[in-house]
């Protein structure tokens, strides 16, 4: 599976080494310090005293990685706006997008009843940008319990917790979600799914 994570801080530094631990083609959009760690000495991952480094393929050009079966978004809700920009090479009609981000995000009214059904959220996504760029459909989204953090541009320490809950960002049961639990299951992960996300 090719996964490319988009935001390769604590959170999605994690879960890119892990599921490259477990076999996946991992790939990292980054730039500056964070792109020139990751060419020089890949993403490394410090846990129970253990370090785990990986290689990756990393770019600051999208579009240098190609289409993926999987993205990984794990930046924080303001820079979703260029990642929407940015993302259009990474996605075709069967990548799944998945969240782990902090804050309520553009697609939180999705599946949900009235008076909520069909409505934006223009406080995080005010002209649809987000939501044109990303197709709700291809979205999952993903809770974290974890205690993570970045030691340097590269390196993440994972203390604690290794939970994540999943499920479809239209509230509809779909076969994206379920296969992701089980991916995420094989790469070490207690990940289960949520009827409601």
């Amino acid at each position: 599976m090719k996964v490319c994570i988009y935001g390769a801080g604590a959170i999605g530094g994690w879960i890119g080494v892990k599921l490259a631990q477990a076999g996946c083609d991992v790939s990292v959009v980054a730039r500056g310090a964070m792109l020139d760690a990751l060419n020089a000495q890949g993403l490394r991952l410090i846990e129970k005293d253990a370090t785990h480094a990986v290689k990756v393929a990393a770019s600051a050009d999208p579009a240098a990685l190609g289409e993926q079966d999987l993205v990984v978004v794990a930046v924080k809700v303001p820079a979703m706006r260029e990642v929407a920009a940015h993302i259009a090479p990474l996605v075709n009609a069967r990548t799944t997008v998945l969240t782990a981000m902090n804050g309520v995000l553009w697609w939180f009214c999705d599946g949900l009843s009235e008076p909520f059904a069909g409505k934006r959220l223009e406080s995080v996504d005010p002209d649809g940008a987000i939501a044109a760029a990303i197709p709700c459909a291809q979205m999952v989204g993903c809770v974290v319990y974890a205690s993570c953090f970045t030691e340097a541009p590269g390196v993440v320490w994972h203390r604690q917790c290794m939970a994540l809950i999943l499920g479809e960002a239209n509230g509809k049961p779909g076969e994206r979600a379920q296969d992701l639990v089980s991916l995420f299951g094989k790469a070490g992960f207690e990940a289960s799914l949520s009827p409601q996300i």
